[in-house]
């Protein structure tokens, strides 16, 4: 692990710990400091904070340490309660799901291993996210004028999730998680018994400057259609619970 990484995880819990005291229950990293892929100065910091009490009493002991380690790279944590956990399973469940793929704990008990998906409820809110992005992209197409930055700029903040649902996807199967985004799309598509390429080039479009990405007409077409083809997939999937 690369050391400017661990220290800040060390100063994250040394920090929670005495400002949440008795109150804190987990600290736990996930994303990609947890799979390999940070990037220090590029990649957040995620974090999930479980606590006996989410008030803004609570909150209030925290401001000082979230803006502070914000400047490091932390993005503002989730702070949950095991009661809200519980109870947002249904609502939340490819959210949990990305989370609970890449985690580590840094502090206290593992309430992700607690959890329960069920596969209904994940299978709907793949097929709602795909649908909301299909026309979220048709509507920034015609707000844009077909302009390449603009297209550019919708492409990548729509991107942005696509892993998550194909992680839900390689859950659905009953497959293991893959640790990189790459062999997570490759083998959610394999189990679609669709091509990956497309969907690989987008995750890596991720990181190209603006005005850069060539053909970007012919890709949002694509994509468009790789949504719709990928939507009905899901909305023909049929799952255990």
């Amino acid at each position: 692990m690369d050391s400017k990484l661990q220290a800040i995880q060390d100063a994250i819990v040394e920090d929670y710990k005495e400002a949440l005291k008795d109150r804190l229950i987990s600290i736990i990293l996930y994303g990609s400091a947890v799979t390999g892929e940070y990037v220090s100065g590029t990649s957040d910091i995620n974090l999930m904070i479980v606590t006996s009490d989410d008030s803004l009493k609570i909150l209030d002991r925290v401001i000082p340490l979230v803006k502070r380690f914000r400047k490091k790279g932390v993005s503002t944590p989730l702070f949950v309660t095991p009661t809200y956990i519980e109870q947002s399973l249904d609502v939340f469940p490819l959210e949990y799901l990305s989370i609970r793929s890449n985690y580590r704990i840094l502090y206290g008990r593992d309430v992700l291993k607690e959890i329960h998906i069920e596969k209904e409820y994940l299978r709907l809110q793949c097929e709602r996210e795909l649908k909301r992005r299909l026309l979220l992209l048709k509507e920034a197409y015609l707000e844009g004028e077909r302009k390449d930055r603009f297209l550019s700029a919708v492409i990548k903040a729509s991107v942005e999730g696509l892993v998550s649902i194909f992680r839900a996807i390689i859950f659905l199967y009953d497959m293991d998680q893959p640790q990189t985004k790459r062999q997570t799309v490759e083998n959610a598509c394999s189990l679609l018994e669709m091509d990956s390429t497309l969907f690989r080039h987008l995750i890596e479009i991720k990181g190209v400057k603006k005005g850069k990405i060539k053909d970007i007409k012919a890709i949002y077409t694509d994509y468009l259609n790789a949504l719709r083809s990928l939507s009905k997939r899901i909305d023909a999937l049929e799952v255990g619970i």
